[in-house]
């Protein structure tokens, strides 16, 4: 099996297991302002006008499809995880038309949508090429691409733990994800115009909690890169949060909302 295609294996794997494990992370993480990740890209999607019609590509439970839900001409979703997929339609009751596909080959007609949202997840894909000339094939002229993507930056607790993790072995065949020039402006631009994206905004804001240690190891299990720890490394992980002598900790992680049009 070629890297990629293990790579969505593992993904769809993952997250057939655990659906929701984005809605999980986020949607308690409020920014500055007092907005979650995913009500930042709701507005930005309310933005370009009502009576649109959006797609969320990657769309996971239906969590920002449901913030939008009765405020557009339509909604859509796609997604690869049947698991991710059949807990949106329990979370949406048919308010959208929900597809499982891949983002590289959408079952779209071109100039379908007004709107195309994703949230947290174009950093994993790869090839990201065709999944960035899908987006361009199915916006309708004039429309937009609006993303949460990760910057990288981490704090508090959080980073400790990362560090500590990234120290640790993993197992032998365990995939990496994505096209590490979307962490980069410079790549990221240069991707966006190789499909066809003619102007490109982004905003970068902070997202923090405070959680309990057993809810901090409960968040932090929850993560891509834990689950391919080697079971010692992930004893030792445990155990070290465990081992943790303070209360409450606050962590948090930078994040950007970056629109293409």
């Amino acid at each position: 099996m070629h890297r990629d295609e293990r790579a969505e294996a593992w993904l769809r794997r993952y997250h057939d297991e655990k659906p929701g494990c984005t809605r999980r992370a986020f949607i308690d993480m409020p920014g500055d302002d007092g907005r979650s990740s995913y009500q930042r890209l709701a507005d930005a999607a309310r933005a370009e006008g009502p009576g649109g019609a959006v797609l969320d590509l990657a769309c996971g439970d239906g969590t920002l499809l449901a913030l939008l839900a009765g405020e557009t001409g339509g909604l859509t979703g796609l997604d690869m995880s049947e698991g991710e997929l059949s807990s949106a339609r329990t979370r949406l009751g048919g308010r959208a038309v929900l597809t499982r596909g891949r983002a590289q080959a959408m079952p779209y007609p071109d100039d379908q949508f007004d709107v195309v949202t994703c949230h947290m997840a174009l950093m994993l894909m790869r090839p990201v090429a065709p999944a960035l000339s899908e987006v361009r094939r199915v916006l309708r002229p004039g429309g937009v691409f609006a993303m949460i993507l990760p910057t990288g930056e981490r704090e508090g607790a959080w980073a400790a733990l990362v560090e500590r993790l990234l120290a640790l072995p993993f197992l032998d065949d365990c995939p990496s994800f994505g096209d590490r020039r979307v962490y980069r402006e410079d790549g990221l631009g240069a991707l966006l115009a190789g499909a066809g994206f003619a102007r490109q905004e982004q905003e970068r804001f902070t997202v923090r909690r405070t959680a309990s240690t057993s809810e901090l190891l409960d968040f932090f299990l929850d993560s891509y890169d834990v689950d391919r720890l080697t079971p010692g490394a992930l004893a030792a992980l445990e155990a070290h949060v465990h081992g943790m002598r303070y209360g409450d900790a606050p962590f948090g992680f930078g994040l950007k909302l970056v629109t293409a049009r």
